[in-house]
């Protein structure tokens, strides 16, 4: 099976967390209104959400919303390791099915802007991982979308085992089912 991972993918980008340190400590601004303006088009956040990992090689994802609920993100690491990954699931785009990935810690301090109509997930690197996201929409159970993990066309390069995977995201479609599904009858782009 081919990979399909991109080296970049249309409006998904790092985010430079700015901080600062000294004796007592450190302090991290995650997000500023108006300083990603240019790139997020008047982000506005709607809701914030921590999701706290215990067990390395843990997999969640591939998540998103879908119709009015379709929201942009973006997602720091706050605590341990993610391996992150995007899925473009954007049926005008040149990228749609293939996947974006970087790891992501304090240390290194950015994030990923994450544009309506893609999938996000991630590994855990570590025990003990605490990832933020800020959403500009509201979150609605009824529209909630996602492609599996594990499906053979994505072909994702997890780099460890996977020890932990949600029976949610064990039954969530194949790229090939979300693609009949929003009937997807483009070419398929070679990168």
């Amino acid at each position: 099976m081919k990979n399909r991972q991109a080296e970049v993918i249309d409006d998904v980008f790092e985010i430079s967390a700015s901080s600062t340190s000294d004796q007592r400590g450190q302090f991290r601004n995650f997000y500023r209104i108006g300083a990603e303006d240019t790139y997020l088009g008047g982000f506005k956040v709607r809701q914030i959400n921590l999701s706290a990992t215990n067990q390395s090689g843990t997999v969640r994802g591939m998540h998103l919303q879908i119709g009015k609920a379709a929201e942009r993100k973006i997602v720091y690491c706050i605590r341990g390791e993610i391996f992150d990954v995007v899925v473009d699931l954007r049926p005008e785009s040149r990228t749609f099915g293939h996947w974006f990935s970087r790891v992501l810690n304090p240390a290194i301090g950015i994030g990923l802007a994450i544009p309506p109509g893609c999938a996000h997930g991630y590994q855990t690197m570590v025990d003990d991982c605490e990832v933020l996201y800020l959403h500009d929409n509201d979150y609605d159970k009824s529209l909630e979308s996602g492609v599996n993990a594990l499906d053979e066309e994505l072909c994702i390069d997890w780099p460890l085992s996977i020890l932990n995977l949600s029976m949610r995201d064990r039954n969530l479609k194949s790229l090939a089912n979300f693609r009949k599904e929003i009937g997807y009858e483009g070419k398929q782009h070679e990168l």
